[in-house]
């Protein structure tokens, strides 16, 4: 998670306490949507004009200031039409994709760690 104001950015929330230009402010708005619906959406946060960056955004600092871009465009993703198909088929192609994602990303390593959420390290 990346957070930032017009004047700064840091990966850790904590971190934003320690910028002397940035007082901090609850922000009414974010804490009462996160006790109606558990989370704050981005790009609100708990703390007046500090902002977070959405997923799949990258944040570029220049000498003219803060701007965004996508990461990548989904659509060089999706490059292949829909196409309706079994249950069963779609099961085998899944588990062939994430058989192939995890090879890509373990290697030849011959020992992985599985966190409790289910992601991988």
């Amino acid at each position: 998670m990346i957070y930032f104001t017009n004047e700064f950015f840091t990966g850790s929330y904590q971190r934003v306490f320690e910028f002397s230009n940035f007082h901090p402010e609850p922000d009414l708005t974010g804490l009462t949507t996160f006790l109606q619906i558990g989370y704050i959406p981005t790009p609100v946060t708990s703390l007046v004009g500090l902002q977070k960056i959405s997923a799949g955004e990258v944040l570029y600092v220049t000498e003219n200031g803060i701007s965004f871009g996508k990461l990548f465009d989904f659509d060089e993703i999706i490059h292949e039409e829909r196409k309706e198909i079994q249950l069963n088929e779609a099961i085998n192609q899944y588990a062939e994709l994430l058989q192939k994602s995890i090879r890509r990303r373990i290697g030849n390593a011959e020992e992985v760690g599985v966190l409790l959420s289910g992601g991988y390290d």
